[in-house]
């Protein structure tokens, strides 16, 4: 699959996320996938094309950022990932 960003005044790059992948090794892991919707780098599309591969996966998709979640959604991405690490026993 190839996945374009339609986003005014950013050059688009078609990204493959065919080549996404994870090891058998960390399949059993548990893993956090934070996307930020407006992220030219790293999709929406892409994390859960991530999951496909990872039974314990776990793609949270921030409607008002781009590639910092973790500032332009910062209160939200705090309570995820804290909530995350708790889950799992962080």
């Amino acid at each position: 699959m190839t996945v374009t960003h339609a986003q005014p005044g950013v050059r688009h790059v078609p990204i493959d996320t065919t080549r996404l992948y994870i090891t058998e090794r960390e399949q059993g892991y548990p893993l956090l996938l934070l996307a930020g919707c407006y992220d030219c780098t790293c999709s929406v599309a892409g994390a859960e094309a991530l999951t496909q591969g990872a039974p314990h996966a776990e793609p949270v998709a921030f409607e008002h950022s781009g590639r910092m979640a973790y500032v332009e959604e910062n209160a939200r991405a705090l309570a995820t990932v804290h909530d995350f690490l708790v889950r799992h026993g962080a």
